[in-house]
This record gives structure tokens, sequence and C-alpha cells, in this order.
């Protein structure tokens, strides 16, 4: 057990944002092949893709009413995983996820969880965007910044995070979106009617802000 703890401590700790890199949970490899299998089957009906991790995994489940409404009938895939960092969708963009798609749009949110340096996290994020800009050269990209959680020592990494996201705002292919001050009702506080307990995944009131809040971007 103890070379079991010992190794998976190393392997954490040796994880680099911007490196692809797997998870070794076999639910996750499935899944994962169930994104690369939707791809090969419906790459031509996907005008917009959504990424991220279980914040964007949740419109599938709190925000499903919101998604089935709003997003479905444009013909959108939510490729999000609970619990993923950068390094995960670069691997799993590079393993054919997106490969033969051609969206108009995708929608990026990640880097919650991140437990690393603020700048090692920017990193990160901009190396999914470079590669999903690169793999997808007709596609334009909505980064959403980080969302606020749990406490004052959270809010301020994620204020520091998405001030040096926003950077990647270009007005043509890279358009940023900071929710921020749609999700708290001050320096701290998230506005708890819009999130659940834990103060980090959303209620379906969160989904229903979101899409209020990116929608004319979005459209």
């Amino acid at each position: 057990m103890k070379l079991v703890l010992a190794f998976a401590f190393l392997a954490v700790a040796q994880a680099i944002p911007w490196v692809p890199e797997p998870r070794g949970d076999q639910w996750w490899l499935d899944r994962h092949r169930s994104f690369v299998e939707n791809t090969a089957r419906n790459a031509n009906n996907i005008t917009v893709l959504f990424y991220g991790d279980s914040i964007t995994e949740g419109w599938g489940g709190a925000g499903r009413e919101v998604y089935d409404r709003k997003y479905a009938p444009l013909g959108t895939a939510n490729y999000g995983i609970g619990g993923d960092r950068t390094e995960h969708l670069l691997f799993r963009i590079e393993n054919d996820e997106v490969k033969g798609l051609n969206p108009k749009l995708i929608v990026l949110k990640i880097g919650t969880n991140n437990g690393d340096a603020v700048d090692d996290v920017v990193r990160g994020i901009k190396a999914v965007a470079d590669l999903l800009l690169q793999r997808l050269p007709n596609s334009k990209l909505l980064l959403l910044g980080v969302l606020p959680r749990n406490d004052a020592g959270w809010f301020q990494r994620v204020a520091d995070i998405n001030i040096k996201i926003s950077k990647f705002h270009d007005g043509n292919r890279v358009h940023f979106l900071d929710m921020w001050h749609q999700f708290a009702t001050a320096f701290g506080v998230v506005d708890q009617q819009l999130f659940n307990g834990d103060q980090l995944h959303l209620e379906a009131p969160g989904y229903q802000k979101w899409a209020d809040t990116m929608d004319r971007l979005f459209n």
C-alpha cells in the first residue's frame, strides 16, 4: 500500500499543466473514448463544442434543461469531464476528440482543478487554447475565466489567473469573458443561489446565469 501511495503522490507531483497527460482511471478512459467515437460519428453535425471539467460536464446534469433548450438544437457537443485539469484536456485533444471537427465556436472553461502556481496554470490554459486553435483552424474560441469559489483565498487566486488569461483575447479568434461579478456577491462570497453546498459546482440557476452572461458573445 505504501508503494502504491508513494507512486500516486509522485505522479501528481510530476504533473505539468502544459504537458499532455491522461488520467489512470478506467472510467475516464472510457469517457474519453466515448467522445472520440461521438466525434467520428457526428463530426458534420457538431457546430459548437463545450470543453472543460465538472462545471462544464454539469450542463448534462443541473444545467440540462437550459442546455437542451438553448444549446442542443444548435448542434452542441459537451466534452466536459469532472476533475480534469489542463494537462488532461491537452491529452484528450491530442488523441482524436476533435479530429475531423469544424465547429463554429469552442467554449472553454478550465483551470479550477489545477493546484499549481498561478503562472503555471495560466501557461496550461494557454496551451489548451493554442492547441484547440491549431487543431480547429476555422473555429472561434470563447475563453471563460475561472469561476469564483469557496473563500477569499480562492477568490484571489482566481482573480490572478483571470487577469492573466484575459490577455489572450485578440478580438478575432479568441474572445475572453470573465463572469466573476455575476457569480459573487462580495469578495470571498459566492452567490449561494447559483452554487450547490460545496460552493464550487453550479445548480440550475447557475447554468441559467452562465447562459445569460455569455449570451451576447456566444451569439
